[in-house]
């Protein structure tokens, strides 16, 4: 069976990125119907590029978004709301 592929982008440190970068490898490992792609993103402009990215719908299938985006992204109607999913 093919898994169903994912993306996954965030931002932060060396350090930060290296963690989620583990944590989504074990993830995979034991994951028989998802493989996610983790994409880190250094440097400060993350949210400028996550907000650039959804404009163009380009964005990835999953991401990390600081509190201080919220209030943009919730008004950006680019969000699924995924709580409506049933699987």
């Amino acid at each position: 069976m093919e898994k169903t592929a994912c993306v996954l982008w965030s931002g932060g440190s060396a350090a930060e990125l290296e963690q989620y970068k583990k944590a989504v490898d074990a993830f995979n490992e034991q994951s028989e119907d998802v493989e996610v792609t983790f994409v880190g993103v250094p440097g400060d402009n993350y949210n400028e590029k996550i907000m650039t990215q959804l404009k163009s719908k380009e964005a990835p299938d999953c991401f990390y978004s600081e509190e201080a985006s919220y209030g943009e992204l919730n008004k950006s109607d680019m969000l699924l709301d995924i709580s409506k999913i049933s699987g």
